[in-house]
């Protein structure tokens, strides 16, 4: 529940009320109060368990029970129980809850996602929305124009009507899957692309989250598919899905302080500024790398005979000193080249 949002708009009454007015929780502790000193003290005056939708009264004060969200509960207490204050408490009530929106699904998974709940708070309303708090999940993003969001939107809804689309922003979207028993269907990206592509023929970029255990850490899930997005622009040219297979090394690297990787590239013998100023060089380097050093498989990708491939091979050994026909050598490239790239 936002309880910074009521007490920000429980204060702005504090502003134009001289009475003393406090704002309890429904255990009976003040949360708030025109007297600061009594914020956490407990009222003993009133029987809380009692509590319904009409002002009370108890040794000369009024209560007055307010419903913010799914049954959450909040009460108003003034002293003194003339009408002019039942009909202020009446005022204060309508205007809070006015004031305050509701909380939907969309909200919810939100929130979470940009940790805005408490554990207890996500656990409680998971059960009120339907989800399993405990159940496995995972986060794509999906990255569009501003211009194509709510086509999408309904594409991805159309294409999974049981599961969580939100829009984060105005070109970013969230797809949540929620495994819970089912085994993940590792499809599900390649569908979402497809889709849209063959609809709108809009090419969509989407990161794909870490499985977490359970939905309070969607937020671990959602940070993964950000970074990945991120990564993936910078090293992956022919590909918009990135998943965290295809990203293991620049992950690595982004961890690591940048002064270090300087040194670590500037420490190596081997000319790779040439190869990353030679776009042919180095896209026929990539998609070797991609194709597991495969000559064959490689050619057939670049539409280029073998021995156009092999050329270029042996033109990267003799610029760099490295043979990526030899896997200790690929991956010294690899391990380089993509330090250089995120520099």
């Amino acid at each position: 529940m936002d309880i910074k949002k009521i007490r920000f708009l429980f204060n702005k009454i504090l502003n134009i009320v001289d009475d003393e007015i406090n704002l309890l929780d429904d255990k009976g502790y003040i949360i708030e109060s025109s007297n600061f000193e009594k914020i956490g003290e407990y009222d003993n005056k009133f029987n809380f368990k009692k509590i319904n939708n009409n002002i009370l009264s108890a040794q000369n004060t009024l209560y007055y029970p307010i419903i913010i969200e799914y049954g959450k509960t909040l009460i108003i207490s003034i002293k003194g129980n003339e009408y002019k204050n039942k009909k202020l408490l009446q005022v204060i009530g309508l205007f809070l809850t006015e004031n305050f929106k509701k909380l939907t699904k969309d909200d919810f998974i939100k929130g979470i996602i940009f940790e805005e709940f408490s554990k207890d708070e996500i656990k409680e309303f998971s059960g009120k929305f339907g989800i399993q708090y405990n159940s496995k999940a995972k986060v794509f993003l999906i990255k569009i124009s501003e211009d194509n969001i709510d086509d999408v939107e309904n594409i991805i809804s159309n294409i999974y009507p049981e599961e969580i689309v939100i829009r984060l922003d105005g070109n970013t979207l969230a797809f949540i899957k929620i495994i819970g028993n089912d085994e993940y269907n590792d499809e599900i990206p390649r569908n979402i692309y497809d889709t849209i592509f063959s609809e709108l023929l809009y090419e969509p970029i989407i990161g794909v989250g870490t499985t977490v255990q359970n939905i309070i850490e969607l937020n671990e899930s959602y940070k993964r598919a950000n970074i990945l997005i991120k990564l993936g622009k910078k090293f992956i040219n022919n590909n918009k899905i990135y998943d965290y297979d295809d990203l293991l090394l620049p992950i690595v690297i982004d961890k690591l302080d940048i002064n270090s990787l300087k040194d670590l590239i500037k420490s190596s013998d081997y000319n790779l500024e040439e190869i990353l100023a030679d776009n042919e060089l180095l896209l026929t380097a990539d998609k070797f790398l991609e194709n597991s050093l495969n000559i064959s498989d490689t050619a057939r990708k670049l539409y280029i005979h073998r021995n156009t491939l092999i050329y270029r091979l042996n033109k990267i050994e003799n610029i760099t000193g490295l043979d990526l026909r030899i896997f200790k050598d690929a991956v010294n490239f690899s391990i380089l080249m993509t330090g250089m790239k995120y520099l």
